[in-house]
């Protein structure tokens, strides 16, 4: 099917008059078409005044609105293929041109919103005007962008005048209805965004057409501000392209728009990044390019596809919500060009190759649905000890649960890179426990090749001890009260590792108890352990007759040095009387005994 404009031509003076008068309208009285995309989504009509995009685009030398014959061979058209239609409507059109031109040809050639290349409508003389033919399937939530053009012999007539290829008119499409095309799960979280402009309502208006009232046991919204999350009814932002949102919901349902306008690809589009983290969207209903390079203080957007986080992003998903974090003081200005990127040969590869690049990616995990797997660090050629472009920072969780980071600076890093130079180098790590503690696995995937002399060591800062790793992987267990473990990482020679270990020993863990001290003692005594391996730890006091006064410890710990005193006191809390004690530690299949003397 296709649908027609009407072209009226009005006849005027010479070139310049062309120049300055050359207009195009659309006349709400013509609008009543509706075309159907699909069974929700309706595009129903084309709405404003065509833009004269401002958008880059190398300039034809022109001065007025006549081109020479040999423009259709130099302007470089790209005529895609006719079978990936879709749909129209019909304004009219009102055209001047230059009085005595009498075109023995005419051309319109059109695309839609933010693609590369034009295809050839239709444009047939009809009484005193000209009807433009356009498959209905063109025109979607991407917009319309397109030109004419008119030959007489030699002279070429275009609009808009100037460098219509680069600077095609624009005609943006209201939108009644669009379905979101992101597929969502259950009860995970998911950053959603819009390609659309609406006008005045928010964004809590719109969702609550899908998901009903608000109601935190059946879905939650929330949006970074001003380096914190508001959520829900607080949410004080419109639905606007270019801002994203965490969305979770009980029966992963997707949601739908209604209300919309496609975004003016007429120029590019500014988002205001603020100092930190910042959510964002890609304006249009199209993929687009994030161009780095030319941002310093902006690190690349980081995605969530879901279940884990992914870096190196350069093509910004319509729909899809991202982190970009600012390092700079003041809100930076981040413009998006409206061309779409089509297909992987536009993809920009994030690292190039670097020989002597070394990569430890650390992969936490904890039950069957906590993980954190966005945890890289290690050497790049280029890299600096300090902050630098391969280093990334560790974006705000949306639920509360294991994360791993890295600490430099004062910030929290999931991507940290340092120089080849010296005999090592050592990184400072968090883990964050999920709610009520748990035992945490961490695995190490490497990428790239250590230096010969070049080890791993990993130290717990808190428990004091070299944790051991086999088969690349290791184990914490943290208590229930136990919210943070602070390691250490170092990855050099042993002497370095030993010069930045706070005096923890290098020795590799065993089971020991030592004698309690002092021995005797009064009212209370310390008493040091070692276990090699995490697992359930008994610690008990008994009297000479082998009858239990005191349990110290029960359950399962973590491999390293332990102290814990005892007070003198039973499990009644009741002082005991003076004599001989026992106390015995069992650590899986080993245990030991010791002896002690309380005095009075």
């Amino acid at each position: 099917m296709r649908v027609f404009w009407i072209l009226t031509i009005c006849w005027l003076g010479w070139a310049s008059a062309f120049a300055q008068n050359t207009r195009l309208t659309s006349s709400t009285a013509s609008m009543g078409y509706a075309a159907s995309r699909n069974a929700n989504t309706e595009v129903r009509s084309v709405v404003g005044q065509a833009f004269n995009s401002p958008t880059q685009g190398v300039e034809n030398n022109l001065e007025s609105g006549f081109l020479g014959s040999d423009f259709l061979v130099n302007s470089g058209l790209l005529f895609l293929p006719e079978d990936t239609v879709t749909q129209l409507t019909s304004p009219d059109v009102v055209l001047n041109l230059p009085e005595g031109f009498v075109p023995t040809a005419q051309f319109l050639f059109f695309r839609q919103g933010g693609e590369l290349g034009y295809r050839l409508g239709s444009l047939v003389r009809e009484g005193n005007g000209y009807r433009l033919s356009i498959p209905e399937a063109f025109i979607t939530e991407r917009g319309l962008e397109y030109y004419l053009l008119f030959r007489a012999d030699d002279v070429v007539v275009t609009f808009p005048a100037r460098n219509p290829v680069q600077q095609p008119a624009v005609t943006r499409v209201e939108v009644p209805r669009l379905p979101s095309p992101q597929q969502l799960e259950e009860r995970r979280y998911r950053m959603i965004s819009l390609p659309l402009e609406i006008s005045g309502q928010q964004v809590m208006d719109q969702l609550s057409d899908d998901y009903g009232q608000y109601n935190v046991s059946q879905w939650r919204l929330f949006r970074y501000i001003d380096g914190a999350y508001v959520e829900g009814p607080d949410l004080p932002a419109t639905f606007s392209p270019g801002e994203a949102f965490w969305l979770i919901t009980e029966q992963g349902r997707s949601f739908s728009v209604s209300g919309g306008i496609s975004t003016n690809t007429a120029q590019s589009f500014e988002l205001n990044l603020q100092p930190g983290w910042n959510q964002i969207g890609n304006p249009f209903a199209f993929p687009v390019a994030w161009d780095a390079a030319s941002d310093s203080l902006l690190e690349n957007p980081i995605y969530f596809n879901g279940s884990d986080f992914e870096t190196g992003i350069t093509i910004l998903q319509p729909w899809e919500g991202y982190w970009v974090f600012n390092r700079g003081e003041t809100t930076q200005i981040k413009r998006i060009r409206p061309r779409e990127v089509v297909s992987e040969l536009n993809k920009i590869l994030a690292d190039e190759p670097d020989e002597g690049a070394y990569q430890l990616q650390l992969q936490a995990s904890s039950g069957s649905n906590a993980r954190d797997n966005f945890n890289f660090l290690g050497f790049k050629s280029n890299a600096e000890d300090g902050e630098d472009p391969f280093d990334f920072r560790d974006p705000p969780p949306a639920w509360q649960g294991l994360r791993l980071s890295i600490e430099g600076d004062g910030q929290l890093y999931a991507g940290n890179f340092k120089s080849l130079q010296g005999n090592g180098k050592d990184w400072d790590l968090t883990v964050n426990a999920p709610s009520g503690g748990g035992t945490v696995q961490i695995a190490l995937a490497e990428t790239g090749q250590l230096q010969p002399n070049f080890s791993c060591y990993i130290f717990d800062l808190d428990k004091e001890y070299l944790i051991p790793v086999r088969e690349n992987r290791f184990t914490l267990h943290l208590a229930q009260e136990e919210k943070v473990r602070r390691l250490r990482l170092v990855l050099g020679t042993e002497s370095y590792a030993v010069s930045v270990s706070n005096g923890i020993s290098m020795v590799p863990l065993d089971y020991q108890l030592a004698q309690n001290y002092p021995n005797p003692f009064n009212p209370e005594t310390t008493i040091n352990f070692e276990i090699r391996e995490m697992g359930r730890v008994q610690l008990d006091v008994y009297n000479i007759l082998g009858q239990r006064v005191r349990s110290l410890l029960s359950g399962t710990q973590d491999a390293g040095r332990y102290k814990m005193k005892w007070d003198g006191l039973n499990d009644h809390g009741q002082r005991v009387a003076s004599g001989v004690y026992l106390y015995r530690l069992q650590a899986g299949k080993w245990h030991k005994t010791r002896k002690m003397v309380l005095i009075k």
